[in-house]
């Protein structure tokens, strides 16, 4: 009697769940982002996507895949940090050899955020297993498909959500995928309040720290530059691309670190890097973002195929 009563209470949940628009999210644990990060080794075919949330979001991980089923599409992005650890990672590792396509700024070249992603790298490298991997992979798989194991809907989180607002939680906009990228879905979002505070946010986290000078960008410009060239010493490939920001947050990008003197003095310094940036693409730079900073999901398949379609023709993917 006892588990039939808790087969239909889960049942019933879920349903409740179902009715309110929540979807399925599972968690970007060290566990299944070292099942992405060992997909790429010995694979010449890995397309793999270095970032944090901006690319995440963007790229519609099976929109590639279907229009690039000759390759492997792999995500290792991290939610709000900067990769240029895992881009040192890939490029001391010599049994990497795949195509590396990045969201860039000039922030993330800055000393106090080139280590951001390291605790992963250090994790996959000394604590990883083929256990640990398949437990993730399974749990990720079961979590992609039931809506009361949602990370956020724990019942700590529940009860800290009545306790501040006197409310079950609403639908989360964001949804992780079992490959780690994600969705936005901005539909029932108050995109005025949420643009506020992530361009609040953002001017904070620019505060912060003292913008580099030249001569720190020049430095920090020639370590990028020789983990570039080691990758493609290997066979590999990496482009630079700069996903669009919007409104305000735009603003205060080039406020802090203007385009001319950080991206084009990149592009003067080192012209052997392939880059892209929005703002010299119409295609790019035409979508709408909700929160000045992310793409809604119904616009990534269209701003995936056509990113595909630069690289086609820059020859970077064949």
């Amino acid at each position: 009697i006892s588990t039939v009563f808790l087969v239909v209470v889960i049942g019933g949940y879920e349903t409740y769940l179902v009715k309110r628009g929540f979807s399925p999210s599972v968690e970007v644990t060290r566990d299944l982002w070292s099942v992405n990060r060992k997909a790429v080794q010995n694979n010449s075919d890995a397309v793999v996507m270095l970032g944090a949330s901006r690319i995440q979001l963007g790229l519609n991980t099976a929109v590639m895949q279907a229009r690039l089923p000759e390759k492997d599409i792999v995500p290792l992005a991290i939610n709000g940090q900067y990769p240029m650890a895992t881009l040192k990672n890939l490029a001391e590792d010599q049994s990497f050899n795949g195509l590396v396509v990045m969201s860039f700024m000039a922030q993330m070249l800055e000393p106090q955020y080139v280590d951001m992603q390291q605790d992963y790298n250090q994790y996959f490298q000394q604590k990883s297993s083929v256990y640990l991997r398949l437990d993730a992979y399974l749990t990720a798989e079961l979590k992609s498909r039931i809506r009361f194991l949602h990370p956020l809907l724990g019942l700590n989180e529940i009860v800290k959500n009545f306790s501040r607002k006197k409310a079950f939680p609403k639908p989360f906009y964001v949804s992780v995928n079992v490959d780690t990228s994600a969705v936005g879905d901005y539909s029932d979002v108050d995109t005025e309040k949420l643009k506020e505070y992530l361009i609040t946010s953002k001017e904070s986290n620019y505060q912060e720290f003292e913008v580099m000078d030249q001569a720190t960008w020049q430095r920090q410009l020639q370590t990028l530059s020789n983990y570039v060239e080691a990758i493609q010493a290997k066979g590999g490939q990496v482009v630079l691309v700069r996903f669009p920001t919007d409104y305000e947050h735009w603003i205060l990008d080039e406020k802090y670190y203007p385009r001319a003197a950080f991206w084009d003095v990149m592009v003067a310094t080192l012209p052997q890097l392939k880059t892209i940036h929005f703002k010299d693409d119409g295609v790019l730079s035409s979508f709408e973002l909700p929160d000045a900073s992310h793409l809604d999901k119904t616009d990534t398949e269209a701003f995936t195929l056509h990113l595909i379609d630069l690289l086609e023709e820059r020859q970077i993917i064949n």
